[in-house]
Formats: C-alpha cells, structure tokens, sequence
C-alpha cells in the first residue's frame, strides 16, 4: 500500500483515542444537565434539541466558543450515530469521521462546524444530517451510497397551519405578541424582538412554536430548520422564561429572533384547565423600515 493509499482510506482510531472523544460527549451532557437546560440522551430527539440550540446561539457565538461547541457536540453527534446506526470513529485524510466501511465515511465535526458558518436553511442541519444517514444505513444490504451520493437530504414531513385566521383570533385572548427592534446586527440577516405577554387570568404553557412562511398556495408552512415545531424547552430557553409556567402578566422575549418578512410565529399552549390554543402574529415588514430609520436619526440630532 502507497503512502497516498494511506492518506485516503480510513483507518480506525486507537482504544485511546475513541475513548477521549467518548469523553468529550459525555462532557456535553453534564454541561446541559448541571445547567438545567435538558438531559441529553444518544437518540435523535437528542440531536433534534442541539440542531435548534445551534440554529439559536450559532451568531452570537465567537470563534473560541464555536471550536469549543464544535468539539463537543461533533463528538455527540458521532456517537448518537454509532450507537443507533452503525459505524466506528475513525480518520479519513487527516480528519476525524464516522467510518461504515472503506468507502463510506461521515464527518460530525464538520457539519456542525458548516451549521455554525451557514445560514439555517443552507442545508447543513445536524438534524438533516443523522436523518440522512439513518436513511440510508438502513438500505438492504449492498445497496450503499457513495460518499457523495449521502448528501442527499432526507424527505421531511411538512406541517400547516390551517385555519390560522380563526386559531390566532381565538389565541388572542390568551396571548398578545409584538415585534420590535433587536440590537444584534449581522451583514445579510434581519433581526427582531419577540415578546409574548399573557393577557389572560390562567396560567398559561407553550408547549411548542415555530415559525411559518406562506407558500405558493397561500397556505402558512412551517418554516423552521430543524424540519419540526420548536418544544417547550426551547422557548424557555429562548425566551428566557424563568418558570414553569408563563403567568397572568408575565412578558417574555427573544431579542434575538431572525428571518425574512413576511412571517406567523405561532405559539400552541395550553391554560392550566386543559383548554389549547394558538397565538400568533405575522410580521409584514422588515422592523428597520425608512421610518423607523428616520426617527432614530432626527432622535440623536
């Protein structure tokens, strides 16, 4: 065998080795559980969180934190694809890869170092990427994909929200939502902040949200990264709700929320008797409209 046969062909790690980056996993889940954020288990719902945590935080991020989370949350990733779908840590022309057999290898660090540089529909969800995998690991036997062939991202269920007229007019008596300016800037994004006050007299629980565009048929799709609703950790998170329950009263926001107008962010709750409900608001224009421009200059004069 050439040197360059070496330099191409993968070769597994050493006991040593896959044991650190076993480590590095595990350092991620404690981080999450001693924070309080989520208990991180090896499955996909696992890996569904971190896709939307990453889509969240990857712009305020700096470079230190983006190697740090890179490392271990590409360690992670390996691993939930090890143990559910197959597949050994290995090296492949220098870089550290998931190997299925010599022709078929998969790079966790790399998708989630591209899922922190590219936009969120860009096609390089952590998400999209297990799936994918998943999808194609499990053909019958001698059906494999060439590498490149396993770019092909999977079929993802698209959700509607029908009715959206009658669900935000009923959802209004619970929730009042309202956009405003955001102080993060980012040459090509747009960026706002959502806040949701509970205008009822119950308390009241997101349970999920997500954000909706309208499609060709005028119809609102649900629109975010990760393929599925946003859960109710994340909007905790996110929207930095420090209870269990949102009370009469009580407003929270992300200051941070991103995306081309027009777009429904819609929250599906539930009041503390039982009763469902969707709330929401569309977003018709960009925040930083001529007006708005306009007034902050004649206010600095």
């Amino acid at each position: 065998m050439s040197d360059n046969d070496t330099l191409t062909t993968p070769q597994p790690l050493s006991t040593e080795e896959v044991e650190q980056l076993h480590q590095a996993a595990e350092k991620l889940r404690h981080i999450f559980r001693e924070q309080q954020i989520v208990e991180l288990n090896y499955d996909e719902e696992s890996v569904r969180w971190l896709d939307g945590y990453i889509e969240r935080i990857r712009l305020k991020a700096d470079e230190h934190q983006r190697q740090g989370h890179t490392n271990l949350i590409g360690s992670f990733l390996g691993e939930c694809i090890i143990r559910n779908i197959g597949g050994q840590w290995a090296r492949y022309d220098g870089m550290i890869c998931i190997m299925h057999n010599k022709d078929n290898v998969d790079f966790p660090y790399n998708k989630v170092a591209k899922y922190y540089e590219n936009r969120a529909d860009s096609g390089d969800s952590i998400l999209g990427f297990y799936q994918t995998i998943a999808a194609i690991r499990t053909l019958p036997l001698g059906s494999y994909q060439t590498i490149a062939a396993i770019r092909t991202p999977p079929v993802r269920k698209v959700y509607y929200l029908e009715n959206a007229s009658n669900h935000l007019k009923h959802g209004k008596q619970f929730i009042e939502v309202k956009y405003g300016k955001s102080r993060q800037k980012k040459e090509g994004y747009h960026f706002y902040s959502t806040s949701l006050k509970n205008i009822s007299s119950q308390r009241i629980k997101i349970v999920q949200f997500g954000g909706y565009i309208l499609n060709e048929n005028k119809m609102w799709q649900l629109a975010n990264a990760s393929g599925g609703f946003y859960t109710l950790d994340d909007f905790k998170d996110w929207y930095q709700q420090k209870g269990e329950w949102l009370m009469p009263g009580e407003t929270v926001c992300d200051a941070t929320n991103w995306g081309t107008p027009p777009v429904l962010w819609a929250y599906h709750g539930i009041t503390e008797t039982g009763e469902s409900f969707v709330a929401g608001r569309v977003l018709e224009k960009p925040m930083n409209t001529l007006r708005n421009i306009l007034t902050n200059w004649i206010g600095k004069k």
